[in-house]
């Protein structure tokens, strides 16, 4: 299994653990290395703080979800990002690291994997022209003035995977009650 880290700098020698979000089954101040494997990876070929949202088909999906969010195509994801963010996606310079998996514990949760030690990559590779990597990922990227639909819709209540990365960072965002 391959297991990755995303990032913008080409320097990082060591990951170190860092103070994690709580996780089930492990104390609430542990300190983790993270990684993803390949099959979700694209979720992290976007600048660090760029917000977005991706969608992919689990194999219970209900034909109606993927049809209303998904749409017509030959994707295994749609990735939403602001319009506003499109010009850094395309000029960003983003760095994948591989790591041996062998100290990773799969945590069950949209292919993320932690480590509780501090780890030197294996490899370090510039990862090209994002939206062509994205395109040969079979991933569709979708401009959208806001994303501010996806809290009002609640797209997270139907059959697909939803994940929603950096939302913090997109313009007016707010769950709705």
């Amino acid at each position: 299994m391959k297991l990755f880290h995303f990032s913008e700098d080409p320097n990082i020698r060591l990951f170190e653990p860092r103070q994690s979000r709580p996780l089930p089954r492990l104390p609430a101040d542990v300190r983790l290395v993270w990684a993803i494997d390949e099959w979700h990876s694209p979720m992290y070929f976007f600048p660090r703080e760029c917000p977005r949202v991706l969608l992919w088909a689990l194999n219970d999906s209900l034909p109606e979800d993927v049809e209303m969010w998904m749409g017509p195509g030959d994707f295994r994801m749609v990735a939403y990002v602001e319009q506003q963010w499109i010009e850094k996606v395309e000029n960003c310079e983003l760095y994948r690291y591989s790591f041996d998996a062998e100290s990773f514990v799969d945590i069950r949760d949209a292919g993320f994997h932690v480590s509780r030690q501090a780890l030197e990559p294996v490899a370090v590779e510039a990862m090209g022209r994002l939206p062509e990597q994205l395109m040969a990922a079979q991933v569709d990227l979708r401009p959208v003035d806001s994303l501010q639909p996806f809290a009002d819709a609640r797209v997270w209540e139907s059959s697909l995977h939803f994940s929603g990365i950096k939302l913090h960072n997109a313009r007016g965002w707010r769950l709705q009650e």
